[in-house]
């Protein structure tokens, strides 16, 4: 018998079958954080009692809409929890080259009304 979790990988395989380079995040450290949009990492997942979350966003060529998903998410999530204690952290997007693609937030993003953004720079 074939394993769920195998069962549900494979009904997305055709969205990259033809691909010559395959999406998949890596962080700094070499762990894979998601093959997009095939699956997601075990080490990412959310549990009730989770306080860190990462949250992604892709698109091969849509990032200013990228960009309105996330404050749209940022926003509701404060309206939801009522704005307190919710840190957001820069996440940079870097080319295996060493090239910056993006960043999020930068200073034009979370520009939402009723919000107080403190921008923390690491000394």
């Amino acid at each position: 018998m074939v394993q769920p979790n195998i069962l549900a990988i494979v009904r997305y395989l055709h969205l990259v079958k033809n691909l010559e380079l395959y999406p998949c995040l890596v962080d700094a450290n070499g762990l894979v954080l998601s093959f997009a949009p095939v699956t997601n990492s075990e080490n990412t997942k959310i549990a009730p009692e989770s306080k860190d979350i990462f949250v992604e966003v892709t698109s091969q060529d849509k990032m200013p809409l990228c960009r309105e998903i996330m404050n749209k998410l940022i926003q509701e999530i404060i309206s939801t929890h009522g704005g307190t204690d919710i840190v957001v952290e820069q996440v940079k997007v870097v080319h295996e080259n060493g090239n910056l693609v993006s960043a999020f937030p930068d200073k034009n993003d979370l520009a939402l009304e009723n919000l107080n953004v403190q921008r923390i720079v690491d000394v």
